[in-house]
């Protein structure tokens, strides 16, 4: 059986002062959803998105949060994929 899911999960650039953008490649095209979450778990920003199978892409405007240490949060059914973002 072939998995289902997210793989390559990037966002860039890092640090970032403008817009993250965010990259995955998914097995099967389905809604996923893109938080950005701030240091204390609080949810700042969220994209309900219908990916498509292969390569994704989507953005986040950042220039109206404070600068600080964000994490970029993709989850995919029961996956879910983190990376750490520096806003500045």
């Amino acid at each position: 059986q072939i998995s289902e899911g997210v793989d390559h999960f990037n966002v860039f650039p890092n640090p970032v002062s403008d817009k993250l953008y965010v990259t995955f490649n998914q097995s099967d095209a389905k809604e996923v959803t893109l938080k950005l979450i701030d240091v204390t778990g609080r949810e700042v920003q969220k994209l309900n998105i219908l990916s498509v199978t292969g390569e994704n892409h989507a953005s986040f405007d950042v220039t109206s949060l404070t600068n600080g240490i964000y994490f970029a949060c993709l989850i995919n059914g029961e996956q879910k994929e983190m990376m750490k973002v520096l806003i500045e």
